[in-house]
């Protein structure tokens, strides 16, 4: 699910000009939107200060295993379990509930979310496994089918924005390790990027401008790696999470940190990672979810 998160939004820094990237990153906080028993919740939290996530609305229809998307105004979820097809947003602006945006071209669930300035996708996910469609942010009815992944029959949980492209992430097939790409400005499939350390993962997915990070993606698993968008290719290892995190986690990028929450291990993790695309290295505990919301089937978005 790609996602706290799935993407965000509101950016320019980092070494990014302008609104060409105000997609893929947030300045002030991060969303997570559904979970785990058809969860209708839409809570936030700072970046600067973590802590634990505040209830802000609620979506249109209650959810798991949808994901997330985000404009530079608004954060729109799409697909999910229970309400497959449903595509509906909120304002970044003020708190309040999400309202109904139209639906995906074909159902989606357990799959994941990438964010260009002017359309949201959705990525892989079950029965529509290679599948990648995409629905305008400024207005929408129905989603288009514009391209397919390297890979069927994958659930992918973890999708990267840069400026220009999306990258998928991993699925949950035991040989599939890929890292695909596709670009936003001309519909197509997606080629071959580059490849993860393990195969099988579902991995978290976060963004620095320049760089692509995969953390967790298994029961087993508690690494964060990363990918050059420029260049792509086998990622190198920066650092571990606070505890292995399995099934597509939660997930948020501000300008400068990766966020990366829930998620199953030993047990259901509840606790928000955070680590840094400046200096690398392991990530903190800084914020706790409220129970009951298992961040691996839920989305997210930032602003």
């Amino acid at each position: 699910m790609a996602n706290f998160y799935g993407q965000f939004i509101g950016f320019g820094a980092s070494g990014v000009s302008g609104a060409s990237f105000t997609h893929a990153q947030g300045l002030t906080h991060g969303y997570q939107s559904g979970g785990t028993s058809s969860n209708n919740v839409i809570t936030k939290f700072a970046f600067a200060s973590g802590g634990e996530p505040s209830d802000v609305g609620d979506l249109t229809v209650g959810r798991h295993s949808l994901a997330g998307s985000s404009s530079s105004t608004q954060g729109f979820n799409q697909g999910g379990y229970n309400s497959k097809s449903t595509i509906d947003k909120f304002e970044f602006s003020s708190d309040g509930n999400a309202v109904d945006h139209g639906d995906l071209y074909t159902d989606n669930w357990v799959g994941s979310g990438a964010s260009s300035v002017t359309h949201g996708y959705a990525v892989g996910g079950v029965s529509t496994g290679d599948t990648i469609q995409k629905y305008a942010f400024a207005s929408n009815t129905t989603g288009s089918d514009v391209g397919n992944l390297t890979v069927g029959a994958r659930r992918v949980q973890g999708t990267c924005s840069s400026a220009t492209h999306g990258f998928p992430l991993g699925g949950s097939s035991s040989s599939t390790d890929n890292i695909d790409r596709f670009a936003f400005d001309s519909d197509g499939d997606s080629t071959d990027y580059g490849t993860l350390s393990a195969s099988g993962r579902r991995p978290a997915a976060t963004n620095s401008s320049t760089h692509g990070y995969a953390s967790g993606g298994t029961n087993s698993i508690d690494i964060i790696e990363k990918f050059a968008f420029a260049t792509g290719g086998t990622v190198s290892d920066v650092g571990v999470l606070t505890v292995n995190r399995a099934d597509g986690c939660a997930a948020n990028s501000s300008t400068i940190n990766g966020y990366v929450a829930g998620g199953f291990g030993s047990s259901i993790n509840y606790s928000i990672d955070e680590h840094s695309f400046v200096t690398d290295g392991d990530a903190t505990d800084v914020g706790t979810m409220a129970a009951g919301r298992q961040a691996q089937e839920m989305a997210g978005q930032q602003v």
